[in-house]
């Protein structure tokens, strides 16, 4: 957008002939003494023609007149005498003075005749912009000079000022704050051209609230604006504008645009402003960009705005807030996309409040800038929690700026490619994590009334192709750098929830994690659950664990489920395995629980099962059952005689007993008593002895010993003679078995 407008076709008029002289210098060494009359340049830079001129002393530091009035005397080019004393003294140089002619009649004279010679048909400003228009020409007379004038100008409506030469306004009273504009634009004024020094006044007001302006601005630079409060560089009321290149130094705002539509801006430049640009109530403001340096309080700030879009680079200066939306008006801004660019212009970058429906894409860095100046920017985004509907920042922010975000976030703010730290609520707002822990935060509460499942959070995902890579939904990886010696996990899940559907078979009850894998294949595998563990000492696949104390309950460590009521099924309620490849189903395996030990490497049974960490009973690598545990105890009983022995080596399931009988008093009845070295819980069902050796494989029925069942306790068991005693000093050897 280098040119919105080329200026008017139509007449012109020259302020020359109505008697303005371009004659106004500047002097940047006057020296001053409060209360005296005399001014001294030790540049010499005083003119003999000065007499009898208007001069204005301005304090640029402190914001004021030191004089105004004319100069009564030229002593030298170094000295000068003032119609009247100084207010101030002035030994630094910190004044700005300006010589010359006062123009405010001639000027305005010449602005009069032009908005007169402007078509009667087109005074209502309702056609295009350049229909009907009048220039007024500020052509230059003399090289470095300037229009000075004391008075406001008053710009009627579609007369189009074009000066090649500098204005210089004057305009204000001695010794006090300088509040007067210096131009006055009537609806459809516009500018072709326009430097102007305001000498620490105010600038230019342009057009009338809710009037169509119909105006344009080509090429606007203004210096040395006033930076307190009711002192505004450039004023916008009413609707269209156009501008091109706006460019101020200095105003307590560059540009205040109040009930100011339709604006539509290419180059915009506020530098050592109070605040930069001030948009209020303003609707289709459409621009490029926006440029701020040195800015003391905001850079850009918007209150009741919609339908707003530029850009906007700031950098340097003591801000407090670099872009803020809303804080003057609890209207929102809406529909607002901003991308705004800070670098060490100091305070908050982006401050949101009154603001919906809308986007910022913003860039906030400390780093240096070419000559080492700023102030850093203390905090990236700050909310202030006002903000309603629609929400996104993007950010990318330096990360040695103390505080990216703070306030409750609203809406979705990304902040160096990650979700920013914080608590998305039910609302949909984000808040501030902890510095401790719990660094993202998505918390909320479900409605108390369901017509059908909920979900706290909801991640939905569509694949796409068929590519032989991994997909997902979610992944989550907890890296390497936590050394401690509690637990870590990649993803915790915990459900305090109190539900009272029961029924395990079909789902009902309350989960911590609930997988589901549903896609319709007919070669693949589902998965609703997969754990993988590996690089420690101890790995483990899958781990479920139930400690809790549940009175009259059950605490069950893992279950499963299967059932397939397919052709040809093959169903497995639970697979445990160590195969070295992949298992080759059969429907022979149709069971509650397979085990299958692979490829039988050494010491790898198909099954133990432990008491207190002893192996009692064992399926071994062959298939083979081993039993273990604890060896039983056995004891003689008297009708084995005086000196009958009774050994036993085997476990509580099975081995092997010897009786000798000895001595005097061998019977019939009870030969000996074998106690369990683990009781029952109720006595066995079967005991069952055989002969295992010859001297037990020849005792006659008569003689032959036998396990009573009555006899069977929860604690032991018995072994009987027949009808005839055994024989003394003969070994007899039986094999046992127990089955509870």
């Amino acid at each position: 957008m280098s040119d919105i407008s080329e200026g008017s076709s139509g007449p012109t008029i020259n302020v020359a002939t109505y008697g303005a002289v371009a004659d106004a210098h500047r002097v940047d060494d006057a020296i001053t003494t409060s209360g005296s009359p005399t001014v001294t340049s030790a540049g010499n830079n005083f003119r003999l023609t000065d007499i009898g001129k208007q001069i204005n002393i301005y304090d640029i530091t402190n914001g004021y007149y030191i004089f105004q009035g004319t100069v009564l005397n030229v002593t030298s080019t170094g000295s000068i005498t003032l119609s009247g004393n100084a207010a101030d003294s002035d030994v630094t140089g910190k004044s700005i003075t300006w010589i010359g002619t006062d123009n405010s009649t001639a000027l305005n004279n010449a602005l009069t005749a032009a908005g007169n010679m402007v078509p009667t048909d087109v005074i209502d400003v309702n056609h295009p912009t350049g229909s009907g228009q009048v220039t007024v020409l500020f052509p230059v007379t003399l090289a470095g000079a300037a229009y000075l004038f004391n008075s406001t100008l008053n710009v009627p409506t579609n007369v189009v000022i074009n000066a090649d030469a500098m204005l210089v306004s004057n305009v204000g009273t001695a010794g006090t704050t300088n509040t007067v504009q210096a131009m006055n634009f009537s609806p459809g004024g516009s500018i072709l051209k326009l430097q102007m020094d305001c000498q620490g006044g105010n600038g230019i007001i342009m057009g009338s609230s809710n009037t169509q302006s119909h105006a344009f601005i080509q090429d606007l630079t203004l210096w040395e604006v006033g930076n307190n409060a009711s002192q505004y560089a450039l004023t916008l009321q009413g609707n269209d504008w156009q501008i091109s290149r706006f460019w101020t130094k200095g105003g307590y705002y560059g540009l205040y645009a109040a009930g100011a539509d339709d604006i539509l801006f290419d180059k915009l430049y506020f530098i050592g402003c109070y605040i930069g640009a001030w948009f209020y109530d303003c609707e289709q403001v459409i621009g490029g960009d926006i440029q701020c340096d040195t800015n003391l309080h905001y850079n850009i700030q918007l209150d009741a705005c919609h339908s707003i879009q530029f850009k906007c680079n700031a950098f340097y200066g003591p801000v407090s807030y670099g872009l803020i939306l809303g804080t003057y008006s609890s209207a929102p801004n809406r529909n607002v996309f901003i991308e705004y660019t800070g670098q060490r212009h100091g305070g908050v970058g982006v401050y949101v409040n009154y603001v919906m429906d809308s986007t910022i894409i913003c860039n906030l860095t400390n780093s240096a800038l070419f000559n080492a100046g700023g102030t850093a920017i203390t905090a990236g985004i700050q909310y202030a929690g006002n903000t309603t509907g629609t929400m996104t920042i993007i950010a990318n922010v330096d990360t040695n700026i103390t505080t990216l975000v703070s306030g409750s976030v609203y809406g979705n703010l990304l902040i160096n490619g990650q979700l920013q730290n914080g608590t998305l609520t039910t609302a949909g707002s984000l808040t501030g994590g902890s510095a401790s822990s719990n660094f993202f935060n998505l918390t909320g509460t479900l409605p108390s009334t369901l017509t059908a499942a909920a979900a706290g959070a909801f991640v939905n995902i569509t694949g796409a192709g068929s590519s032989g890579q991994q997909v997902s939904a979610l992944q989550t990886t907890l890296n390497a750098g936590w050394t401690g010696g509690a637990s870590s996990m990649g993803i915790q899940v915990t459900n305090n929830s109190a539900g009272t559907n029961t029924g395990i078979y079909n789902q009902n009850g309350n989960f911590a994690l609930q997988g589901y894998s549903t896609g319709s294949t007919s070669s693949g595998y589902n998965y609703g659950i997969e754990g993988r563990a590996s690089n420690a000492f101890y790995n483990i696949g899958l781990y479920g664990r139930c400690l809790t104390a549940s009175n009259s309950g059950a605490n069950i460590g893992v279950i499963g489920f299967a059932r397939n009521t397919g052709t040809s099924p093959i169903e497995i309620g639970g697979y445990f395995g160590m195969p070295s490849g992949e298992p080759s189903w059969s429907s022979s395996w149709n069971a509650a629980l397979v085990a299958d030990n692979g490829a039988e490497s050494a010491n790898s049974a198909v099954f133990l099962a432990l008491v207190n960490g002893t192996m009692n009973f064992e399926i071994d690598k062959k298939g083979h059952i081993v039993t273990g545990g604890t060896a039983p105890t056995i004891a003689a009983q008297t009708a084995l005689g005086s000196t009958g022995t009774a050994t036993i080596a085997g476990t509580d399931v099975a081995g092997t007993i010897t009786l000798t009988p000895g001595g005097t008093g061998i019977t019939t009845g009870a030969q000996a008593i074998i106690t369990f070295a683990n009781a029952y819980t109720s006595a066995p069902k079967v005991v069952k002895i055989d002969p295992a050796n010859a001297n037990a494989q020849a005792l006659t029925s008569s003689t032959q010993c036998a396990v009573i069942a009555a006899n069977n306790t929860t604690t032991t068991w018995q072994v009987n003679s027949g009808s005839s005693a055994l024989s003394t000093g003969t070994a007899y050897e039986w094999t046992y078995l127990v089955i509870g």
